[in-house]
């Protein structure tokens, strides 16, 4: 039985986990920018797209795969429009507005539920940054989110929320402007419309690849999250960005943040854990387990757990994260969960 609930498991959630990484492109001459045009240099804005019909809730979302041209070239939603669709929320950033889309299982008022933030889902290729949309966006879909949301209620015991980043799963703005201030206010400020409408009293995340290292700006910025789960993210930043020849941006709406020179800021009632497979080809461990000792030195509980992913680059962690958080909500202590996750082979999730 154990066995089939396992491979249950990873089959819900495959496909969206073999493409959740920070999208590290390959070696380049220069450095490029996924958010200029390669001829000119110019920025380039998200394009404004239709609205589109309301999401319908619960067991009815569709089953159409979210669209990979919205992904590539950003949408922009109205506050009307957005209000018109169902399992969303508007919220302002830099600015600019944007509507939000999350994915709901188990909601009940009162409650702290857990929020998944998957990785990043485009590469640059080439070295014009080209983008290209990674294989694992392809074929998601409403409902695919809300059941594997579903199998986690009932492991976790919380409801669980399958939060859109910028650009992403149905949340507007333009992914290309990733790893962001702007993203990490929108998520931030989607939590806190999302609890109102709800009634929920904090939160616990959970967060892949490139949504760990949003998560990792949320707890620098948010006093009400008790257990948080970063896997697999660049944590350094930019040491990640020099290492892949990606230009770090420090000025503007879209400049990159530091979780690094951030974790003083991070709120000491948070019990936090990094996942880190140290053959990870993706985010290479160096760029991952320096924010664990900045955490420590500012006070915040955080434990590294070094563990096998269980994909050939070393990086899909995400069902051991959900257990760990399972843990931590369920009060385990943290050598206790590091000690039980270590000992784990790369298939076993810890179930």
């Amino acid at each position: 039985m154990i066995a089939a609930t396992t491979s249950r498991l990873a089959g819900i959630l495959l496909a969206l986990t073999l493409a959740l990484s920070v999208a590290a492109p390959a070696p380049a001459a220069a450095q490029f920018r996924l958010d200029l045009d390669p001829a000119t240099g110019a920025q380039l804005p998200p394009k404004p797209a239709a609205p589109k019909p309301a999401l319908p809730s619960g067991p009815d979302l569709p089953n159409e795969p979210f669209s990979t041209a919205d992904l590539l070239n950003g949408t922009t939603v109205g506050r009307d429009a957005c209000a018109a669709r169902a399992n969303t929320v508007f919220v302002q950033s830099m600015g600019q507005g944007f509507c939000v889309a999350y994915y709901l299982s188990g909601a009940e008022a009162g409650r702290v539920p857990t929020v998944y933030m998957p990785g990043d889902s485009l590469a640059p290729t080439g070295v014009t940054g080209k983008a290209r949309v990674l294989d694992g966006y392809l074929g998601q879909t409403p409902k695919l989110l809300i059941d594997a949301g579903r199998v986690w209620v009932g492991r976790l015991g919380t409801p669980v929320i399958f939060l859109g980043r910028m650009g992403m799963h149905g949340t507007s703005g333009w992914h290309a402007n990733r790893h962001s201030l702007m993203e990490v206010e929108i998520a931030s400020r989607a939590l806190d419309a999302i609890a109102a409408r709800h009634g929920f009293r904090g939160y616990h995340l959970v967060g892949q690849s490139g949504g760990g290292l949003i998560i990792a700006g949320l707890l620098a910025r948010r006093a009400d999250i008790d257990c948080a789960v970063v896997a697999s993210a660049p944590l350094d930043l930019r040491g990640f960005y020099r290492m892949n020849r990606i230009l770090y941006r420090t000025t503007g709406p879209i400049a990159n943040f530091d979780p690094l020179s951030e974790a003083g800021q991070v709120a000491r009632r948070a019990r936090v854990f990094a996942v880190t497979d140290p053959a990870d080809t993706v985010a290479p461990a160096a760029t991952q387990t320096p924010w664990v000792p900045a955490l420590a030195r500012a006070g915040v509980p955080a434990t590294q757990i070094l563990t096998p992913a269980r994909d050939p680059k070393h990086h899909a962690i995400v069902e051991k994260s959900f257990f760990i958080a399972r843990d931590c909500i369920a009060g385990r202590p943290a050598p206790d969960i590091k000690r039980r996750f270590e000992a784990l082979g790369p298939t076993q999730f810890g179930e």
